[in-house]
């Protein structure tokens, strides 16, 4: 692993979620595809959440689509998260927005909540 690259891996039963942090090079792609393919299977969900990566040098986001391209690694469980996300996904893979704000499931009744009962979006 390189000196100045690290990736945070967080796993349930069912899902994955890893973090890496730092610059996004073809060796660091390299490291983070093959971590989502030693560890997707028996999993409903892999996120990979992208908020931390500094930068993308454009051999390594290359890299990266080509890598999972190769693993064919089921596009509707892999997801890409955060403001890079977009930036990493392959065509035809998910980016899922990242928020600061945390979701607040309850039935609109509960105390310091802003709660839109129209579209069934609660937050904190």
């Amino acid at each position: 692993m390189k000196k100045h690259f690290q990736i945070v891996v967080e796993e349930s039963a069912d899902s994955l979620q890893l973090t890496p942090k730092g610059n996004l090079d073809g060796v660091a792609a390299w490291e983070l595809a093959s971590l989502i393919g030693e560890h997707c299977h028996g999993k409903n969900r892999v996120v990979v959440d992208t908020q931390h990566l500094n930068e993308l040098s454009p051999f390594g986001c290359d890299t990266f689509r080509c890598r999972l391209s190769l693993d064919k690694l089921p596009v509707n469980q892999l997801s890409f998260k955060g403001r890079k996300g977009a930036d990493l996904a392959p065509r035809g893979y998910k980016v899922l927005p990242f928020t600061n704000e945390r979701i607040c499931r309850c039935d609109g009744n509960c105390l310091n909540c802003r709660c839109s009962e129209k579209n069934g979006n609660y937050s904190v």
